[in-house]
């Protein structure tokens, strides 16, 4: 039978089913399946798409300046870090698939080396399922809050790695799960707690939380049991906010108790008094 005799709705919903190994097979059969790869989109994929620091070639030698790139189970590794070797990621992608559909999509820079314009046009006509920010610079956030902007339909969870300002960290809108580290002794106030907590439903901080008192801790639980969506939040409050009475020797102790809608775990409880900080995680019914 000759494939290229079908109707061209049939080749295109065909070629959905071809795994990307067989992609490029096909593609050096003949001119004419080298086209329909290439002007086909190529369906759902588990794989990633995703840029990562190479630590090694396949001479076992380090690759600097370079980084590897996944897309729908493509893998493109020390790609220099010019245009000329974004360029050429671009040509070889288009090659491939004119569009496809991941499982999940990783935006994660240590430093703002990568143009946002490659990683756009690498994600041209490409569905997404679940995309992973990992934020460090404010103008990393910045073209996240672009990616973002573009797959509305997507489920979205970010890290941040430095503080930006509340009005742009309030900008954000509500993500899956949110999570700011920023691996210094700067501490979080009761107010920014609650700012977030009103903008985000599933909130991780890092550092503490300065004027946790019990009364305080209670409204945070308010805020959670009156809401009907599941709700998460975890931070760090000072040990010595709870008034723990010692009732054994015990050091990293997990507690555990209810309030209203809320399910609350104290994690690393210390009563000898060692450790400073409480680990205090909080989720609605829904959410736990």
């Amino acid at each position: 039978m000759d494939f290229f005799a079908l109707p061209d709705v049939f080749q295109r919903e065909m070629m959905q089913f071809v795994t990307m190994k067989d992609r490029l097979r096909l593609r050096l059969t003949s001119h004419a399946f080298s086209k329909l790869v290439a002007k086909t989109n190529a369906g759902y994929s588990k794989d990633r798409c995703a840029m990562e620091e190479p630590m090694f070639d396949h001479k076992k030698l380090p690759c600097e300046d370079t980084v590897s790139v996944y897309i729908g189970g493509a893998k493109f590794h020390c790609v220099p870090r010019t245009e000329e070797g974004f360029e050429r990621i671009l040509c070889l992608r288009s090659l491939l698939f004119r569009g496809i559909a991941l499982e999940s999509f990783t935006f994660e820079q240590l430093d703002d080396s990568i143009p946002f314009a490659f990683i756009r046009k690498l994600i041209n006509h490409v569905k997404i399922r679940n995309i992973h920010l990992s934020v460090n610079t404010g103008l990393q956030l910045e073209h996240a809050l672009q990616l973002i902007a573009d797959y509305k339909q997507s489920t979205v969870t970010i890290d941040l790695w430095f503080r930006p300002e509340m009005h742009k960290l309030l900008s954000i809108p509500p993500m899956n799960k949110m999570k700011i580290a920023l691996h210094n002794e700067s501490l979080w106030s009761l107010d920014s707690l609650f700012k977030l907590l009103a903008a985000q439903p599933n909130l991780n901080l890092v550092e503490p939380v300065q004027d946790i008192t019990l009364p305080n801790l209670v409204k945070v639980l308010q805020v959670l049991s009156a809401d009907d969506r599941p709700r998460r939040v975890r931070f760090r409050a000072r040990n010595e906010t709870f008034e723990l009475v010692a009732v054994s020797e015990l050091q990293g102790a997990c507690l555990e108790f209810r309030y209203r809608r809320c399910f609350v775990e104290l994690k690393h409880v210390d009563w000898t008094g060692d450790r400073e900080n409480v680990g205090v995680h909080i989720s609605n019914c829904e959410g736990r």
